[in-house]
């Protein structure tokens, strides 16, 4: 579903961007480089379950996320699914075609809804041609995303269900522009690799302590600094990583 964004007044390099952008690679972007790409950017509905991109198929379109969180998977034989990395206002999916791929390696799954501006794949390509400010900054980007996947390899391994909870949801609470999200349990156990009742057990808790307050699939962030304290060090790690590229 395509959002009617707010009307687009004529770019201009020397004038700021007045459209509602919070995609932190977008606002990175040279503002002439960003005025260039604009008319090819559609602001579309991201709904949660939506795929994305899916393995093995060809890859048309990119998405830069403008509110909520997307994953990426690794689909298993067996129909289990395995989160490897999340995607949110910070950056674009599918980012595996910044490595000149044309299908995607990973499913690409809407976890918590929202909005992002779409782009073509052909036009992204010639955003990284003509551009080379927009190439090495997708770069630093790609090399930020796999220092990620590489620290949730980590967290997965090493953290309790507990600390990686607090973690995931700082995550989304960073995307979702808002206190209030959807969320259900069977999607964040899903991200979690955990059951259901372990990750029901978690969020109880992170409730009885005044953190969250969750209703049938509605998440409401209560004490974001009580989070913080519940969550292992990759959040602050990610984060930190991030700003050195992203300011």
């Amino acid at each position: 579903m395509i959002i009617q964004p707010p009307s687009r007044p004529c770019l201009d390099a020397d004038q700021p961007v007045s459209l509602d952008i919070a995609n932190r690679l977008l606002l990175a972007l040279p503002p002439e480089v960003l005025a260039a790409i604009m008319p090819q950017l559609d602001l579309v509905e991201l709904q949660r379950g939506q795929l994305l991109a899916e393995v093995g198929h060809t890859v048309r379109h990119v998405f830069f996320v403008n509110r909520g969180l997307v994953s990426l998977m690794q689909p298993l034989r067996d129909g289990r699914s395995a989160d490897v990395a999340t995607v949110g206002m910070e950056g674009l999916a599918d980012p595996c075609t910044l490595l000149g791929l044309d299908h995607a390696i990973l499913d690409v799954v809407v976890h918590v809804p929202g909005e992002a501006y779409r782009l073509s794949r052909p036009h992204l390509m010639a955003l990284i041609a003509q551009h080379p400010a927009a190439k090495a900054l997708l770069e630093h980007y790609m090399q930020w995303l796999m220092g990620q996947m590489a620290q949730t390899a980590a967290c997965n391994r090493l953290h309790g269900l507990g600390q990686r909870c607090a973690r995931w949801l700082l995550t989304a609470h960073d995307n979702a522009r808002g206190d209030d999200f959807l969320l259900t349990q069977d999607f964040l156990a899903l991200m979690l690799g955990a059951q259901r009742s372990s990750v029901a057990a978690v969020t109880a808790t992170f409730r009885d302590a005044g953190l969250i307050d969750y209703r049938a699939g509605h998440m409401h962030i209560k004490s974001r600094a009580g989070l913080r304290n519940a969550a292992c060090e990759c959040y602050g790690a990610i984060r930190t990583q991030l700003a050195a590229i992203l300011p």
